[in-house]
């Protein structure tokens, strides 16, 4: 059996997962989660970073796992992002360390079917896998490559599923009671009542009548006609009284505070202008991705204890805008700190004659050099 295949894509329905309910009467799980524009958002503002990020290492073994494939199936980049995706959700992101025919290989369990444990004896740690036949297998705690998320014991980390599902829960509700008032035409349950009392059959018929001619998202708001004295009273409230767009609004800000994600990367840019977002990007890589690189860089060496150098490089995230590039390179050109080709280097520009050469303002170099130059200067001329 192929190692691609002990662990099968899950299948497409919502319930392969059992997950309780919240109290808002959804079932959260990653599939239902993913549904909720927010939560994708926050996951793909963390992930896709991780994934894309440049790593540098001396060990070519690791560079291979970091750069290349870190088995025959899946790029560095998408192993990154899946197993950061699982850390996000689940708590944990897992992955089994196998011998390959060109170093350790490493394939993506997701984190629905392992689960660490304790023997309660022993004290000995291990993994409870569910394997394609369904059933747990043990498997060695070093055996298994682990990014962990939230932890509070040490074992098992705590995944924004299970400490959001109650905010989730009343997003995802919010929304499809949104699309229930629209399917119906925008119009609210009520009461028809009248005079007199109708037989099963005159109630199923008016019933249907009036289900046909107001659940209609083609032809909302149509005219009621109602005869014989009927009347018809509403009997619930509207979207304003609910401050539905309100809710929705503050669902978007509740979630992102969960991933730790700022609420301009998950499109909500009401109190966004240019400089804050500038600087809201820097505290976004310095307090919110930085954690998880550095979580990425343990596992890794716990891989492979013996490398020296491994490092990532967040430059295209923070680089300022034009005009602030072009001041800083102007000041450290001045002072001599950076020659022209590591500006035309960092800027992806051609490079210039002699632009290997350093230059300093004449104000900023030694006394004693400036007079020489200058007296050297004077009997030239004279």
């Amino acid at each position: 059996m192929s190692r691609a295949s002990v662990f099968p894509a899950p299948p497409q329905n919502t319930e392969w997962i059992v997950t309780p309910k919240s109290n808002a009467g959804v079932v959260i799980n990653e599939a239902t989660a993913m549904n909720i524009s927010v939560v994708l958002a926050c996951v793909r503002a963390i992930c896709e970073p991780i994934g894309f990020l440049p790593w540098e290492t001396d060990s070519p073994e690791l560079d291979r796992l970091i750069n290349s494939r870190p088995n025959p199936y899946i790029s560095g980049i998408s192993f990154r992002e899946y197993l950061t995706k699982d850390a996000l959700l689940h708590g944990a992101g897992y992955a089994e360390i196998v011998p390959g025919p060109i170093g350790v290989e490493l394939y993506v369990i997701p984190s629905t079917r392992i689960r660490p444990m304790v023997d309660v004896i022993t004290g000995e740690r291990y993994y409870e896998v569910e394997e394609q036949e369904g059933l747990p297998v043990r498997w060695s705690w070093d055996r298994v490559f682990v990014l962990p998320g939230l932890c509070y014991d040490g074992t098992s980390g705590q995944g924004v599923l299970r400490l959001a599902r109650e905010s989730m829960g009343l997003t995802l509700a919010s929304e499809r009671y949104g699309q229930k008032w629209f399917g119906s035409g925008s119009q609210p349950g009520g009461v028809i009542s009248g005079p007199g009392v109708l037989t099963p059959e005159q109630r199923q018929n008016l019933r249907r009548t009036w289900q046909e001619a107001h659940n209609n998202t083609d032809a909302p708001h149509a005219v009621a006609l109602l005869e014989l004295g009927f009347e018809y009273k509403n009997a619930h409230f509207s979207l304003e009284d609910l401050q539905f767009l309100g809710l929705r609004q503050f669902q978007v800000h509740e979630i992102a505070r969960f991933f730790n994600v700022p609420p301009y990367r998950v499109g909500s840019l009401e109190n966004a202008a240019f400089a804050n977002v500038e600087q809201a990007s820097r505290d976004f890589v310095a307090y919110g991705l930085t954690s998880w690189l550095r979580r990425w860089r343990s596992a890794y060496l716990a891989l492979y204890p013996a490398t020296s150098t491994l490092k990532y490089d967040t430059d295209e995230l923070v680089r300022g805008d034009f005009n602030s590039r072009m001041t800083g390179y102007k000041i450290a050109h001045e002072q001599g700190f950076i020659n022209a080709h590591y500006v035309q280097s960092e800027e992806s520009w051609p490079k210039s004659p002699d632009g290997d050469k350093y230059y300093s303002l004449a104000y900023m170099a030694k006394t004693d050099a400036v007079t020489n130059k200058t007296d050297a200067g004077d009997n030239a001329k004279n």
